[in-house]
């Protein structure tokens, strides 16, 4: 349960005027807001990035909010526009959810994209993230690296930036971070040219406090397009922007469950977790906006913490939207095809191997200490996204596909839960080609709870 507060906002001071005291007042309505943007939200270069140095965690201490759990970091390092994550979920009816949004860096001067084409991408996002937050959006800090071209479409996008939104936090104008500022401490981090200083992040979390409280945020339901309403028991959450965005390196630990996304606390957020790999190719579904992550034979992801962190022994739903690409695969043991989802020490698997005539097939398997249980296999359509639930309940493992009666089959308790979860590998087969567009990792069972079939209409999204 979030936490309730009292809010303390900017009054109507020049934008970002921080040569005089910070006047506040108390909303009435309890806030909520989320920065969304790249390393200079999460805070790169401070002496706790995507801790308590960060901006956010700044305007955090200064508003009277608690960071990670009403005011929250969705700063992902090398993240351009075009990757902001649909956040919209997050905000609550009956609160003031506020979004400080800040992107361009990456796209300006790290894929040298013009400022216009950079704005409209960050206009389409703010259009959508409209529906359910009041947004102030920040023009972008300056640097200390030579790039004139960069420099000329950053000016560019700050000035559509100053004069076609609303609410704008005027970074790009302050004298000590802004464009053209010395980029030196203790404001600025000289060694790289381009991230902040502990000192700068605060001062950017004052221009922040100094912004008068946009209009909107004010919700009186979660749309029906925006995912779900968090579920104390949703222990993981792979949505590409969580957990692989931006990089997938093959074969490799991808930090801890904090690392992902705790859901039911919403205390840690995703993290930017190596600094070099392979990008994920992505699709963007037009829809819906909901990105996919493409898994290719050879690559798959691994959570670094036990099942123990998501499971228990003897309950547990697992819910998921993917589609097969390809399947080479046909073992008896189940275990031993394709892996969308397993541990490391085999306990638990879902897979997927060809089916002759009727195409492809998915089936679950749990070791029970004596044996390994499968399910018996469900078709899945060649090339098309399918919606899959797994739940281990009453000594039965079951497993449906697009909401079809689930077939079944009698099991004890998994028998070990200090495997490492990952995506995309059988521990004891083949790596998964396909998409993975929603898996969500639950440590209990409820007859009441069908989230993906609530939230996705196949058809309609993924045709």
């Amino acid at each position: 349960m979030l936490s309730r507060r009292s809010f303390l906002a900017g009054l109507p001071l020049a934008w970002c005027d921080v040569g005089r005291p910070l006047m506040k007042k108390t909303s009435v309505l309890e806030p909520f807001a989320v920065f969304v943007g790249d390393s200079l939200t999460f805070g790169t270069s401070s002496t706790n990035p995507g801790g308590s140095t960060s901006y956010p965690a700044r305007y955090a201490a200064k508003t009277g909010l608690t960071y990670g759990v009403d005011a929250i970091n969705f700063g992902i390092p090398s993240q351009g526009v075009f990757d902001f994550p649909d956040v919209r979920f997050l905000a609550e009816p009956g609160r003031k959810n506020r979004m400080f949004l800040q992107g361009g860096t990456n796209n300006v001067h790290a894929a040298g994209e013009s400022g216009d084409d950079t704005f409209d991408q960050l206009q389409v996002y703010y259009e959508r993230m409209s529906e359910a937050f009041a947004i102030t959006v920040n023009t972008i800090e300056g640097q200390g690296n030579v790039d004139p071209t960069g420099d000329a479409q950053a000016l560019v996008l700050c000035n559509r930036i100053r004069s076609e939104f609303p609410s704008v936090c005027d970074i790009a104008a302050n004298e000590h971070i802004g464009v053209g500022a010395p980029w030196t401490a203790p404001y600025c981090n000289d060694g790289d040219g381009v991230h902040l200083l502990d000192p700068g992040y605060d001062l950017k979390a004052d221009l922040e406090v100094a912004v008068p409280e946009p209009s909107g945020g004010i919700i009186s339901e979660q749309g029906a397009d925006w995912g779900v309403v968090r579920d104390p028991n949703l222990q993981m959450w792979l949505r590409d922007f969580f957990a692989v965005s931006p990089t997938i390196v093959p074969n490799e630990v991808h930090g801890t469950a904090g690392d992902w996304f705790n859901l039911a606390t919403l205390s840690t957020l995703s993290r930017y977790v190596s600094a070099s790999g392979v990008w994920a190719l992505r699709i963007l579904n037009a829809l819906n906006g909901w990105p996919a992550v493409r898994f290719s034979n050879e690559l798959y992801l691994t959570s670094g913490e036990d099942l123990a962190d998501y499971i228990t022994a003897s309950e547990f739903t697992i819910e998921l939207v993917g589609k097969v690409s390809s399947v080479s695969s046909s073992s008896a043991n189940a275990y031993a095809n394709h892996g969308i989802l397993s541990d490391s020490n085999n306990n638990l698997s879902v897979t997927v191997r060809t089916g002759g005539g009727t195409g492809m097939q998915i089936q679950a398997t749990v070791y029970d200490g004596s044996d390994f249980r499968s399910t018996a296999v469900q078709s899945i359509p060649n090339n098309t996204y399918f919606r899959a639930r797994v739940e281990l309940y009453g000594g039965n493992l079951y497993l449906s596909v697009n909401g079809a009666a689930p077939l079944s089959i009698a099991t004890g308790n998994i028998s070990d839960l200090t495997g490492a979860l990952r995506f995309g590998k059988a521990a004891g087969g083949n790596n998964f080609t396909g998409d993975l567009v929603d898996v969500r990792v639950y440590n209990n069972r409820s007859s009441s709870r069908n989230a993906l079939n609530d939230t996705y209409d196949l058809a309609r999204y993924f045709p």
